[in-house]
């Protein structure tokens, strides 16, 4: 799992089960705070690190769910300040998803946003 951008490591930890790391970012518009989650994430940083976007966050832990427990999945949420908003509303164009296989490199960047998320087996 890679940061999708600059920001500073609010939490690492367990909620309900699941690991999960969170990081605070300045809002796209320089107002206020947008903190970014996702679990399950096994964290390779450190809460009050100051990561930069593109930096390994962690891996990818195992299903704490049915629904994704054959193949894995990672559930992302987003907050501005105190309000939820919907994350894909961050994206601010298409999504390619991209699945690592042994060998491969992850896509190049849409429309300027890296999206391929976890480490390409072999890659650091």
């Amino acid at each position: 799992m890679l940061a999708p951008a600059d920001g500073r490591v609010a939490f690492v930890g367990r909620v309900a089960g699941r690991a999960v790391v969170s990081v605070d970012h300045v809002a796209p518009d320089g107002v206020g705070i947008l903190r970014t989650t996702y679990e399950p994430v096994v964290a390779a940083v450190a809460v009050g690190a100051t990561i930069r976007r593109g930096e390994v966050l962690g891996d990818l832990g195992p299903a704490a769910s049915s629904h994704c427990a054959a193949t894995g999945c990672l559930h992302w949420g987003a907050r501005r300040d105190e309000t939820y908003v919907d994350p894909m509303s961050l994206l601010g164009g298409r999504v390619r998803l991209w699945t690592p296989r042994e060998g491969s490199v992850p896509p190049r960047a849409t429309h300027g946003r890296d999206v391929s998320g976890q480490r390409a087996p072999g890659t650091g």
